[in-house]
C-alpha cells in the first residue's frame, strides 16, 4: 500500500509479500523471533509487538468478535465491516516523542481495516507489480548481486514461502530524511498471509544502502539543509492478511503492526506522527483498498463451470515480488 510508500514503506522496505496456533505449512521464523525477542531500540530498550489478533480457522461468528474488540468504539462494527474505500479503519499510535537532543522514543503503530477482494490477490504477483509501482527510485528491491555483495543468501522461493530485502529512502514530512535496508519473510496458507519484516544491521554502515537518518532545517533563504547522516536502528513489524468466513462476497482482514524508534531529531520532540499520520494513513488505505477493487475487476476468476484458455497459476506459486505492507 501507499503507507509502504510513504512513512511505514521505510519500515516495511522489505515486506512482500505467532503465536503458536496459526496453522501454517511453513515456518515464518522473522515471525517467531520478534514475538519471543522484540526489537532492541537505539538506546538498549527492547520493545515488543503485540500479538496477532485474528487467528487462523476462526468461523464468522468469533472473527466478527475480534473486529468489534479492535475498535475503541463499537458502534461503528458495520461501518468498518462493510471495507468499501470510505469505510472505517482503525489506527492506533502509542508512545510518545523523545524530549531532548540525542534521545529516541519506541513508537508503535497498529492498523486494522476491511477490505472487499480475495485473499489471492494480496500474493498475486501481478497485483503487487502495481501496487509497489509508486516507488520509484525510492524503492528498491535488492537483486541476487547486491545481496552477494553484503554477503547475504537469500533462500529459494517455495509456493507458499519468499523471503526479500529492500531498500526504502523517504522524505518525512520535509522534517527528516530516512532510509533503511530490511529483510521481509511471507508465508501463505488457504487462511491467511502472514508478512514478517525487519531491519538488517548489516547495512547499518553500507555505502548504497544505509540504514541512516538526516534532520532537515531551512536557511536564511528557506532552503533545506540536511544534517550529517547518524545511523537508523531498531524498526520492525508484521502484517497479517485473513480470509474473512461467512460473507456473501470476498473480503479480507488486515492488520498491521510496527514497532520503531522515533529520534529527537526526527521532529524536535514534536507530536507529529499524532497529528500527521493518521491523514496519511487515511488516504493510504482508501487507496489501497481501490487498488484491489481494480485489479479484481481487470482480472475476474473464470465463471464457474468453464476453463480458461490459459488457466492461471496459483498466485503464491507465480509471487516471486515484494508483497506491499501493510499501509500503501
Amino acid at each position: 500500500m501507499r503507507v509502504a510508500q510513504s512513512f511505514s514503506a521505510l519500515l516495511c522496505a522489505a515486506a512482500l509479500a505467532c503465536v503458536s496456533n496459526i496453522a501454517s505449512a511453513e515456518e515464518n521464523e522473522i515471525f517467531n523471533d520478534l514475538m519471543k525477542k522484540g526489537i532492541t531500540l537505539s538506546d538498549g530498550t527492547k520493545a515488543e509487538l503485540p500479538k496477532v489478533v485474528m487467528e487462523d480457522g476462526l468461523a464468522a461468528a468469533a472473527q466478527e468478535k475480534v473486529m468489534q474488540g479492535v475498535l475503541v468504539d463499537p458502534k461503528r462494527l458495520t461501518n468498518f465491516r462493510a471495507g468499501g474505500p470510505n469505510d472505517w479503519f482503525e489506527l492506533k499510535i502509542l508512545g510518545k516523542p523523545a524530549t531532548a537532543k540525542g534521545q529516541s522514543s519506541g513508537r508503535n503503530i497498529d492498523l486494522y481495516y476491511v477490505a472487499n477482494g480475495r485473499l489471492e490477490t494480496i500474493a498475486d504477483k501481478a497485483f503487487i507489480k502495481e501496487a509497489m509501482g509508486g516507488g520509484g527510485n525510492n524503492f528498491q528491491i535488492l537483486n541476487a548481486q547486491q545481496l552477494k555483495t553484503a554477503g547475504i543468501e537469500v533462500a529459494e522461493d517455495t509456493p507458499t514461502k519468499r523471503e526479500r530485502y529492500a531498500h526504502a529512502k523517504m522524505d518525512l514530512f520535509s522534517m527528516a530524511i530516512v532510509e533503511a535496508t530490511g529483510q521481509g519473510l511471507s508465508v501463505q496458507n488457504k487462511d491467511s498471509v502472514l508478512i514478517a519484516f525487519r531491519l538488517d544491521p548489516k547495512f547499518e554502515n553500507d555505502k548504497v544502502f544505509p540504514n541512516q537518518w538526516k534532520g532537515i532545517t531551512r536557511n536564511a533563504a528557506g532552503q533545506k539543509v540536511e544534517s550529517d547522516p547518524e545511523a537508523y536502528r531498531g524498526a520492525a513489524g508484521y502484517m497479517k492478511v485473513t480470509r474473512l468466513a461467512g460473507t456473501p462476497k470476498a473480503q479480507i482482514f488486515i492488520e498491521y503492526h510496527l514497532v520503531f524508534d522515533e529520534p529527537f531529531g526526527w521532529f524536535g520532540g514534536k507530536p507529529v506522527l499524532t497529528s500527521k499520520l493518521p491523514t496519511k494513513i487515511d488516504a493510504d488505505v482508501r487507496s489501497f483498498k481501490k487498488d484491489i477493487m481494480k485489479f479484481e475487476k481487470n482480472n475476474p476468476l473464470p465463471a464457474a463451470g468453464t476453463q480458461a484458455a490459459n488457466p492461471p497459476q496459483p498466485a503464491a506459486a507465480q509471487a516471486n515480488a515484494a508483497t506491499p505492507g501493510a499501509t500503501k
